[in-house]
C-alpha cells in the first residue's frame, strides 16, 4: 500500500502575494502594490504600539536599580562626557572595564547623560519608545515575510506585551537589548525586501549590512543574524535551499543562483565571526563564578531550552535572578536529566513536520540561533536561566503561534468553526493575560527594593537577594534593616566577599570604625584583588586620622585598577592633609582626565588649590562649577573668599552677595564687612558686621570698634 502523500502547506511569499490576493485565494494576505491596503495594515500596526506603550507605562516612573545600573550608568565616568575624544575611546574600547563592547549603547546613555544628567525617567522613556518601536518592526517583517496581517498582528502583540520582555525593557542597564533588536530586525526587513526584487537591489543589501553593523556595535548578540538570513532563504524558497528536478540547463541556471546566494553571506559570517572574536575576549570577566561538568552544562543548556519555551505559555514565578542548582549526592534534580529527553522530542517533531510546511522549522530554528549562545554552553553570568534572553528568540515562537492560527483560520467546513472561535479566545484571552502580567511586573523593577524583595520571596535560600537589598537599605540610610539582610547574606553564602564590604561600609557610616576594619580585612583575606575593599578601608583610615595608612590603601586600590576615580580622588584630599599639594594637584588632575564633567572631582580640586594659594587656578574651577551649579550657594562663596584673598574686593562683594540671595549666611555677611573695610566703605561693613552678629557669627567687639573708629 502507497504512503500516503500529505499535502504541503502553501508557502506565502513576497513574490506570490500579489497573484495570491489577485486570485482571491486569502483574504487576509498583503496586495503589495495597494497603498490603501498598507495604509489599514499600519493603522493596525499603531494600535499594537499603543497597547504595547501602555503595557510598559509603569517603567516611566521607575528609579535606578543596583543592579549593574551603577556600573553601567551612575557611577560610569566613560557615558559622562560626549567629547568626541570620549566617544572615540567608546570606539575602541580603551577602557575594557565593563566586560561589553557594545559602543552605540554606551553612547546613547551618553547622549541622555549629556541632557538629563542621572534623572532615570528619559533613561527609562528611551527604553519604551525603543521597544514600542521593535514591536512595529516586528510587525512590518512578518508581513513582508509572509504577507498575511492575521500573523503579523499575533506575533507581534505577544512580542510587544510577553512578561519575560519586561526584563528588557524596564531594567535600563538593557538597553543593549532593546537597541541591537532595533537594528537587527531593520537589517532584517531590508534584507526581506532585497530578496523580493530583481532590481535595485543593492541598496536593500547595503543597508541591511549596515545595520547589522549598528546592531553588533549595540550587542554582541546580533551575531547570529547570518544565520537568520539563511533561515528567510529557507523560508522564501530561494534557490540555495530549494532542490527539485530539472534539466541540465535548470540545473547549471540554479547553481550558479546558488553561488551567488552564498556569496552574499560572506561578509556577514565574516563579521560575525570577528564580533563573536571580540565577545570572547572581553566576556570572560563576566562568566559565572561556578565550576560545572561538560555534562552538567549540556543539561543546562537542555534545561534552558525546555524552561524557555515552557515560560512562553506560562510565564509565572519570573524573577531577575534564577540560580544554579544545588548537587544532592552528585547528582542534579530530576528535570535536569528529563529536559533532553523533551528537548529530543521537539526536534523530532520538527524535522517531521519539514514535509508539511516551513513554518515549525523556521521558527524553531529562528529561536534556537539566537538563543543558544546564552544557553550555559559555556558559563555567562551568574544565572542558569535569564527573562532577557528571550527577546528576539521568542519571535520565532509567536510566528509559530501566528501561523498555527492562520492555517486553522484557512480550514474549510463546520467542524472547524468551533476551532477557529476557540483559537480566537484562547490567543486573546492569553494576550491579555500578558498585558496584566507585564504591568504588574513593571512595579517588580520599582527600585532596588521591590526588585530583591521579589527574587527574596522566590529564592529565600539564595544570598544574592539579601545582599543587593542590604545594599538598597545602606544607600538609603536603613542601616538596622542592612545589617540584617547581610548577616542573612553571610549566613547563606560565609565566602560573601560584598557582604563584608557592605558590612563595614555600614559599620563606618555609624562610625563604629573597628568594626568597619574588621569587615574590610575579611573581605581582603577572602578577596585580595578586590579594589573597591581597599578604597572602603583607606576611607576608615582617613576618618580615624591615619593618613599614611589610607594613602597605602588607596595606592593598592589604584594599582589594581587603573582607572579608579574614587580611588584617585580620596588618595588627593589624603595628600591635601598632609599638606603635600604636588602629589595631591597631579591625583586631582589625573583623575579629571579619566571623568573631565566629575564635578565632585574639580569642586575638591578647587578647594584645594585655594588651600594652597593657587587663586587664579581655583576661580577658574570655581568658575566651571558655577556654568553647571549655578544654583549651589558653596560655589560662590569659596570664588568670593579666593578673590578676596586676591585683594580683589570688589568681585568678591558681588559672590557674597550672590550667597546671601540663597538665605542668612554669617560668614559670608561677615567676610562682606571684611571687604567693605578694605575699601573703607565703613558703613556697609557695620552694617554687614551688625547682620553677622545677628545671624549668629561671633564678631569680635574690637572689630566692630575698628569699624566705628574708621567712620569717624
Amino acid at each position: 500500500m502507497s504512503a500516503k502523500k500529505h499535502k504541503r502547506h502553501p508557502k506565502t511569499t513576497l513574490r506570490k502575494v500579489a497573484k495570491i490576493q489577485k486570485d482571491g485565494q486569502d483574504k487576509n494576505t498583503v496586495l503589495l502594490s495597494d497603498a490603501s491596503v498598507w495604509k489599514k495594515h499600519l493603522l493596525i500596526a499603531g494600535v499594537i504600539m499603543l497597547v504595547t506603550y501602555c503595557t510598559f507605562i509603569p517603567a516611566l516612573d521607575n528609579d535606578f536599580t543596583n543592579w549593574d545600573d551603577p556600573k553601567y550608568i551612575l557611577e560610569n565616568h566613560i557615558i559622562k562626557d560626549l567629547s568626541w575624544e570620549r566617544i572615540k575611546a567608546i570606539f575602541l574600547d580603551e577602557e575594557r572595564k565593563s566586560g561589553l563592547y557594545a559602543p552605540l549603547t554606551y553612547i546613547s546613555w551618553a547622549i541622555e547623560h549629556y541632557y538629563y544628567r542621572l534623572d532615570p525617567a528619559p533613561f527609562h522613556r528611551d527604553n519604551v519608545i525603543l521597544h514600542v518601536l521593535n514591536t512595529g518592526l516586528v510587525c512590518w517583517f512578518i508581513l513582508l515575510l509572509v504577507g498575511r496581517i492575521d500573523v503579523a498582528i499575533i506575533t507581534a502583540i505577544l512580542f510587544g506585551v510577553h512578561p519575560l520582555h519586561v526584563e528588557s525593557v524596564a531594567w535600563i542597564t538593557e538597553r543593549k537589548d532593546v537597541l541591537y533588536a532595533f537594528f537587527f530586525l531593520w537589517s532584517l526587513i531590508l534584507y526581506v525586501l532585497y530578496c523580493a526584487r530583481d532590481k535595485g537591489r543593492l541598496k536593500f543589501y547595503l543597508g541591511a549590512f549596515l545595520l547589522f553593523v549598528f546592531a553588533l556595535l549595540s550587542k554582541p548578540a546580533a551575531v547570529t543574524l547570518p544565520m537568520i538570513l539563511l533561515l528567510v532563504d529557507y523560508f522564501l524558497g530561494r534557490p540555495a535551499l530549494k532542490l527539485s528536478n530539472e534539466n541540465e540547463a535548470g540545473f547549471m541556471k540554479r547553481l550558479q543562483l546558488e553561488r551567488s546566494i552564498v556569496l552574499e553571506k560572506l561578509p556577514f559570517f565574516a563579521l560575525s565571526l570577528l564580533w563573536g572574536w571580540i565577545t570572547i575576549n572581553t566576556t570572560k570577566s563576566i562568566a559565572g563564578e561556578e565550576t560545572f561538568t561538560i555534562l552538567e552544562r549540556t543539561l543546562f543548556a537542555f534545561y534552558g531550552i525546555v524552561t524557555y519555551l515552557y515560560k512562553v505559555f506560562i510565564p509565572l514565578n519570573l524573577s531577575c535572578f534564577y540560580p544554579y542548582p544545588t548537587l544532592h549526592n552528585d547528582l542534579l534534580p530530576t528535570i535536569y536529566y528529563i529536559a533532553p529527553v523533551i528537548s529530543l522530542l521537539l526536534v523530532y517533531v520538527v524535522v517531521r513536520s519539514a514535509k508539511l510546511t516551513t513554518t515549525l522549522v523556521f521558527g524553531s530554528l529562528f529561536f534556537f540561533f539566537t538563543i543558544a549562545l546564552v544557553l550555559q554552553f559555556f558559563p555567562v553570568g551568574p544565572n542558569i536561566v535569564t527573562d532577557r534572553y528571550t527577546y528576539v528568540p521568542y519571535i520565532g515562537i509567536f510566528f509559530i503561534l501566528g501561523q498555527g492560527y492562520a492555517w486553522l483560520n484557512e480550514r474549510k467546513g463546520k467542524k472547524y468553526v468551533l476551532y477557529k472561535m476557540l483559537s480566537t479566545v484562547v490567543l486573546t484571552g492569553f494576550a491579555a493575560w500578558c498585558i496584566f502580567l507585564s504591568y504588574e511586573r513593571c512595579d517588580v523593577w520599582k527600585n532596588s527594593e521591590t526588585l530583591w524583595s521579589d527574587v527574596i520571596s522566590k529564592y529565600p535560600n539564595t544570598s544574592e537577594g539579601y545582599l543587593n537589598r542590604g545594599q538598597y537599605y545602606t544607600d538609603n540610610d536603613e542601616f538596622d534593616k542592612a545589617l540584617v539582610d547581610y548577616d542573612a547574606t553571610l549566613q547563606l553564602n560565609p565566602k560573601s566577599t560584598l557582604a563584608y564590604i557592605n558590612r563595614g561600609n555600614v559599620y563606618g557610616r555609624r562610625g563604629i570604625y573597628d568594626q568597619a576594619l574588621i569587615n574590610y580585612s575579611k573581605a581582603i583575606e577572602l578577596s585580595p584583588k578586590a579594589s573597591k575593599t581597599y578604597l572602603n578601608r583607606g576611607n576608615v583610615y582617613g576618618l580615624q586620622g591615619d593618613i599614611p595608612a589610607s594613602i597605602v590603601d588607596f595606592t593598592k586600590a589604584i594599582s589594581l585598577e587603573r582607572n579608579y576615580l574614587d580611588a584617585y580622588i580620596n588618595r588627593a584630599i589624603s595628600y591635601s592633609k598632609l599638606r603635600d599639594f604636588e602629589n595631591a594637584f597631579k591625583d586631582f588632575n589625573i583623575a579629571l582626565q579619566i571623568d573631565p564633567s566629575s564635578l565632585k572631582t574639580r569642586s575638591m580640586r578647587a578647594y584645594a588649590l585655594l588651600d594652597f594659594g593657587k587663586y587664579n587656578e581655583s576661580i577658574v574651577d570655581y568658575n566651571y562649577l558655577i556654568q553647571y551649579m549655578p544654583n549651589d550657594p558653596n560655589n560662590y562663596f569659596y570664588r568670593a573668599l579666593a578673590n578676596q584673598r586676591k585683594n580683589n574686593f570688589k568681585g568678591a562683594i558681588l559672590d557674597y552677595s550672590k550667597v546671601l540671595k540663597f538665605g542668612i549666611n554669617g560668614a559670608a555677611l561677615l567676610n562682606r564687612s571684611v571687604c567693605y573695610e578694605a575699601l573703607q566703605d565703613f558703613s556697609h561693613a557695620i552694617q554687614d558686621a551688625n547682620a553677622a552678629k545677628n545671624a549668629g557669627q561671633n564678631v569680635s567687639p574690637e572689630y566692630l570698634a575698628r569699624l566705628k573708629a574708621g567712620s569717624g
